[in-house]
């Protein structure tokens, strides 16, 4: 008894990365795509190819010098966004998990989604990769929307509302990618089923994604 307390209590869970150096290189890495982004594909050209129908040159300059200007703050928030992230996705997933009697630490939770926020990660740089083998003279709005592997990247976007478009990018390789990763941490735990532990991250994506298409669709309204 003596023995199997002692074993209880000395076991550790090990890990390559703590969470706090998985995120720094989230961080790290999405300053980095950002960063690219800005210089290589939002180029001052692809700015007048997009606007020149519509603004006259100096317009279409100053408002690129500003988009630079505000890119600069982007940097700074970012850090703060993806940690405000993480946590608040933590803090809905945990809810569910407490009415399930499923006792899990919110470190732990904090863990899982950090690990699957890498798929958003890899979508930025699939999405990246993408517009930087596209001509900017070829570029249109859509273009910069729909992401790679996803159904928005198959059709016209003129033909569907923002929102409906936005919607249709979510569904996309990355997106069942985060899902993986949340079923794999949260069947890793043992403090679950894995049948469970699917129902629940696909409940969960799915609920993210009713969320955020309702925050797009009000905004949309709002701006029409």
């Amino acid at each position: 008894m003596s023995l199997s307390l002692a074993c209880g209590v000395t076991r550790k869970d090990t890990h390559l990365f703590s969470t706090w150096q998985i995120f720094l290189m989230l961080v790290f890495a999405n300053l980095l795509l950002a960063w690219v982004y800005n210089q290589q594909v939002l180029t001052r050209e692809v700015y007048h190819h997009l606007f020149s129908e519509s603004w006259e040159a100096r317009r279409i300059d100053e408002y690129f010098d500003f988009m630079r200007r505000l890119s600069v703050w982007g940097y700074l928030v970012q850090p703060l966004l993806l940690g405000a992230q993480i946590t608040f996705f933590s803090l809905l997933l945990q809810a569910p998990l407490l009415l399930m009697f499923v006792e899990i630490p919110l470190a732990r939770i904090i863990r899982l989604i950090t690990i699957a926020s890498a798929a958003s990660t890899l979508a930025s740089a699939a999405q990246l990769l993408h517009l930087s083998c596209i001509p900017p003279e070829d570029l249109e709005p859509g273009m910069l929307q729909a992401l790679p592997l996803s159904l928005a990247s198959v059709i016209a976007p003129a033909n569907y509302s923002r929102s409906a478009f936005w919607m249709l990018g979510k569904i996309n390789l990355f997106e069942l990618l985060w899902c993986a990763l949340l079923y794999k941490g949260l069947s890793a735990t043992g403090q679950i089923k894995k049948d469970q532990a699917l129902f629940l991250a696909a409940l969960f994506w799915l609920s993210l994604l009713l969320l955020q298409w309702g925050i797009v669709a009000y905004f949309e309204k709002i701006g029409s």
